[in-house]
């Protein structure tokens, strides 16, 4: 009987932490995510801040006083929400790790984890002590959070190359002060593609069971993040360009990896009528969500893991 028992809790632990989430190239459909059941799995998500009405974005804690996202999840799953994206893991990795769990356990969405929550403009790339303090206090978050159940993929940074031109970032080597404006943002991207790719192969090495991405925000990039990036596994790119993604689906041709749309979405504010027009945004999101499935595994054309809507309120 206690020999049972053993084998059951055995199983039971492996159960709880050691499911993989892969994302594979298959020969017929192309890219997509293996879920923890091994089956081909769409992100259809949803950017998320768990805030009461009236509250700052930046304010929020994953604490139980008021958990929203119990009254929010009921209704993500009601509309068929499976992901979730969040920017901020609060002061406390119990309650966010608890947060994970209750959203994938009651109502079997994952989350999309941010690994880099520093604006990179604070970061300088040409700094080996800051480099490591980053890879440290990267690797030390991976460390806490592996085992949690209900992580999906983790994402370093958010449109980290709107940080690469002269006006949004300080620093330089002596090398790059030489060049023009525009081949001095190249270069900060390569150096800054070279870091995040190292940091993600330790990230790897702590947890092979959880795929690792870069969010974009802009095409300008893209295939130097792919050629550097070998440690990656898919790219993030947040786009709003309309009822279509259109020159994203040109870009894909030259990548070897698979993207993710990290944000996408259409205001429901008419700012020429002055007022709202849900229906002008349902048959934007409902175009740019048959942009993406036509562009996934679903269509045989698996160049997309899937989109997540900014965002939730």
């Amino acid at each position: 009987m206690k020999k049972g028992i053993f084998i059951f809790f055995i199983f039971w632990t492996l159960n709880l932490f050691a499911y993989k989430i892969e994302i594979v190239k298959n020969p017929t459909n192309g890219w997509q995510i293996l879920n923890e059941d091994g089956e081909p799995f769409l992100i259809k998500g949803v950017c998320y801040s768990p805030i009461p009405p009236s509250s700052i974005v930046w304010s929020y804690s994953f604490s139980e006083e008021s958990s929203p996202w119990l009254e929010d999840g009921e209704l993500m799953e009601e509309m068929g929400v499976n992901t979730i994206r969040i920017y901020y893991t609060g002061k406390k990795p119990e309650d966010c790790k608890k947060f994970i769990r209750q959203m994938y356990r009651l109502f079997s969405i994952f989350t999309v984890f941010s690994l880099l929550e520093v604006n990179i403009t604070s970061i300088d790339f040409t700094s080996e002590e800051l480099i490591n303090e980053l890879e440290d206090k990267i690797t030390k978050k991976v460390e806490e959070y592996k085992d949690t159940n209900g992580i999906l993929l983790y994402l370093l940074g958010n449109e980290i190359d709107y940080y690469f031109t002269d006006d949004k970032a300080y620093w330089a080597t002596r090398e790059m002060e030489e060049l023009t404006p525009f081949a001095r943002a190249k270069e900060r991207a390569r150096l800054v593609f070279k870091v995040l790719d190292k940091i993600s192969g330790k990230i790897k090495e702590i947890d092979p069971y959880h795929p690792v991405g870069i969010s974009l925000g802009t095409l300008n990039y893209i295939i130097l993040a792919d050629k550097i990036c070998t440690n990656i596994d898919f790219i993030g790119l947040n786009q709003y360009v309309g009822k279509r993604f259109y020159t994203l689906w040109y870009y894909t041709r030259k990548l070897k990896k698979p993207v993710l749309i990290t944000e996408f979405g259409y205001d429901a504010y008419d700012s020429k009528k002055e007022r709202e027009d849900e229906d002008t945004q349902a048959e934007f999101l409902t175009s740019m969500w048959k942009d993406i499935i036509k562009h996934s595994y679903k269509n045989k054309r698996g160049v997309c893991l899937g989109g997540i809507i900014f965002e939730w309120n």
